[in-house]
């Protein structure tokens, strides 16, 4: 569940981030989503996580940016023209446990002949 209280199904990866440190290190990974069910309205009581949620286009949120409160950063609106000028979208098989299985692709016919 996300923090607008939705159910949501992670569809790729827009960015992993590893900030080494002295004493630790930060990795984050910033996933793309979209909601399992797409007449499901977002939460409107506020709660520790938010004071709620809506559908905004990427102009509107924008200019909520903009406005007080505002938000608490311009990373929504970036991930938003991030992924309206096409910037790519990593499939999810890049995302795996430690423990899984290194799967290895499979040649094409003429990988194979080249191998002779």
């Amino acid at each position: 569940m996300e923090e607008a209280g939705l159910e949501v199904e992670l569809k790729g990866v827009l960015r992993v981030e590893y900030s080494p440190g002295q004493q630790y290190a930060r990795l984050r990974v910033v996933f793309y989503a979209e909601p399992k069910d797409l007449d499901a309205k977002p939460k409107t009581v506020p709660d520790k996580e938010s004071n709620g949620a809506r559908w905004v286009t990427l102009d509107d949120l924008a200019q909520l940016a903009k406005q007080k409160p505002g938000l608490r950063g311009q990373e929504l609106v970036l991930w938003g023209r991030y992924l309206r000028d096409g910037g790519p979208v990593y499939p999810m098989s890049v995302v795996s446990t430690e423990y899984d299985d290194v799967v290895v692709p499979a040649k094409s016919s003429d990988e194979s002949k080249q191998d002779e």
